[in-house]
């Protein structure tokens, strides 16, 4: 200890050595890892206190060597203004902070702008010039900084990365125009064949994004050619989507604005996005799947998830009783896919919960293709239990007419009518 105490120098490379490869560490754990005494590691500190940064509570800080790297994050409000809201440093190794706060990770609230889904696989073809990893899945925070400050002016919600894109999002007016509906199986084959489809949106089914005449952002699903049981069987589906969400508009549930849409090859199911108002307005948008994963982490369902959130006080009692509907009625019309991701909340300043948003992605996937095949699936409805009799009271008779309204649509397949007529059987046994 003596010798060390002696070489200043040494220790202080040490220290920054430490803190590069380490990032953010306590006094407690410097003193362990330089093995040197408190009044010296203060006197260290102070020296190198231009190349540092102390985050945390006053009361236990942290210490890290000065942003390597810094990016403004913007937020883009109903009207279409823009404010800076905070910024973004990154420290080494991989750390970021934010108004002192630290995260071990890109920041839970930028979460759903990472490419994602069917769209998101097309971000290193449609942008060659950034360079990116060919497998989304592997990006680290940094890559996906690289493309949200770059090119992600267009991506879910209303927060913007960095100077470059809020400049293009500023300017995106003077490239947008209006897609007429005669263009999209020419829209298709040019995302088939790696095309130009919009932005990142979350989800495997094949989509593309558009603006109409009427200043409406669109995802736009489409299912294969009918002349395929597969194309048939997503054609069904699609149209499921569209009868969910109107069912559930007129029950006074809020649910993304659909159209369907058929030619002679293929279904096309319009959704308007809920993050987007008008041309420029835009609002915030987390999904359950990042809170969880922030706040939670290992919910078995949206509302086991968000029961926790009522409890953190989050979000409020009345919202856990809406998912609370939403999930049965989902469990009453075969919807296998109610993860995490597929269910989400209205914010502003990046992080304020103000209320679920609307619902989207209701459909009864269990009877969706697998590996391009179908298969048949045994549907089995939740068993009521007495003491949910006020949601069953909501979401059963809404499940029995969406498949009703199924069964009696001439737009879908007769195979398909089969299987809501059978359901409707089996609810009514309910």
């Amino acid at each position: 200890m003596p010798r060390r105490a002696i070489n200043r120098t040494a220790l202080e490379e040490e220290l920054i050595g430490k803190l590069k490869t380490s990032g953010p560490q306590s006094r407690a754990e410097l003193q362990r890892a330089i093995g040197v005494s408190q009044p010296t590691l203060s006197r260290m500190l102070k020296k190198q206190r231009e190349k540092l940064l102390v985050v945390g509570q006053p009361i236990s800080p942290r210490y890290a060597l000065k942003a390597v790297h810094s990016w403004p994050i913007f937020e883009v409000d109903a009207n279409g203004k823009v404010q800076e809201l905070v910024e973004l440093k990154a420290v080494e190794p991989h750390y970021f902070v934010i108004e002192n706060q630290l995260f071990a990770d890109l920041p839970y609230f930028l979460g759903d702008m990472r490419p994602s889904g069917f769209l998101g696989r097309l971000v290193p073809t449609l942008h060659p010039e950034l360079a990116l990893p060919r497998d989304i899945l592997t990006w680290s925070a940094q890559t996906t900084l690289k493309y949200l400050s770059h090119a992600g002016f267009n991506s879910p919600g209303n927060l913007l990365v960095g100077e470059i894109s809020m400049q293009r999002f500023l300017s995106m007016d003077k490239h947008l125009s209006a897609t007429p509906r005669s263009k999209y199986s020419e829209i298709v084959n040019d995302v088939l064949g790696l095309g130009s489809p919009g932005s990142s949106a979350a989800g495997e089914q094949p989509k593309f994004l558009v603006t109409n005449e009427d200043g409406v952002h669109l995802i736009v699903k489409f299912s294969p050619p009918h002349n395929e049981s597969v194309g048939e069987r997503v054609s069904d589906i699609l149209i499921c989507e569209h009868i969910a969400m109107t069912s559930l508009r007129q029950s006074g549930i809020a649910a993304a604005k659909t159209r369907i849409l058929r030619n002679v090859d293929r279904t096309f199911l319009e959704v308007e996005r809920f993050d987007r108002i008008g041309l420029r307005g835009r609002r915030g948008v987390l999904s359950l799947g990042v809170l969880d994963a922030e706040f939670i982490g290992g919910s078995s369902s949206w509302s086991d998830a968000v029961e926790k959130l009522v409890h953190d006080k989050q979000v409020s009692q009345q919202c856990h009783q809406q998912v609370r509907i939403l999930e049965l009625f989902g469990n009453l019309i075969a919807n296998s896919d109610m993860h995490l991701f597929n269910l989400s909340f209205l914010s502003e300043q990046g992080t304020r919960i103000i209320d679920i948003s609307p619902v989207y992605d209701m459909c009864p996937m269990a009877y969706a293709p697998r590996s391009n095949q179908l298969f048949p699936h045994q549907f089995s409805p939740p068993i009521p239990r007495k003491s949910d009799q006020h949601i069953w009271t909501v979401a059963l008779p809404l499940a029995i007419r969406f498949w009703r309204e199924v069964a009696s649509e001439q737009m879908i397949s007769e195979q398909f009518k089969n299987i809501a007529k059978e359901n409707i059987r089996l609810l009514e046994r309910l």
